[in-house]
């Protein structure tokens, strides 16, 4: 006699964790400071993944506060047509009036890092705060992760927020 068992195995997809590993996010928000260079925002960024390595996309966008003169940039575009993000072969991509950068491009999760932590905020006129209207802005990042096995346009997201403040 043979004795056959039916196994169902259930896959649990979990998505890529980003984080901030700043502790304290009020105490050490970044400043910008009017007229002044660009400042890093993509550092200090942290990003998990149990069941992968890879990350498909990211986007990130001015959420609060967006004013006319704002800026999101990657630092060090290389490639062959100066449109990867410091040769990790990630694209980037500034939809619209500029209150966003897509990344796109199937790669590592240290890829990505390396690309987030050239990104910067610039601010180009002489009232950045629109006359203590927007006296901070609120930077949203949000990463889709992949996973083997499953198809990119199933990936699952994962996002966080950062604020910049504004010093005279």
């Amino acid at each position: 006699d043979i004795v056959r068992r039916r196994i169902n195995i259930i896959a649990v997809r979990t998505a890529a964790i980003i984080k901030d590993a700043r502790t304290n996010t009020d105490s050490t928000a970044i400043k910008f400071t009017e007229l002044g260079d660009s400042v890093v925002i993509g550092d200090s960024i942290t990003i998990t993944d149990v069941d992968g390595t890879q990350v498909d996309s990211a986007v990130i966008r001015i959420r609060k506060y967006y004013f006319a003169g704002d800026s999101l940039i990657f630092k060090g575009l290389g490639g062959a047509n100066n449109d990867s993000i410091l040769n990790t072969g990630i694209k980037s991509f500034i939809p619209g009036k500029g209150d966003s950068i897509t990344m796109s491009g199937k790669a590592s999760i240290d890829s990505y890092l390396l690309a987030l932590d050239s990104l910067v905020f610039k601010h180009i006129t002489t009232d950045p705060t629109d006359s203590n209207s927007k006296p901070s802005r609120t930077i949203t990042i949000k990463i889709r992760d992949v996973t083997t096995g499953f198809a990119d346009s199933i990936g699952l997201w994962s996002e966080f927020n950062r604020t910049i403040l504004k010093v005279a």
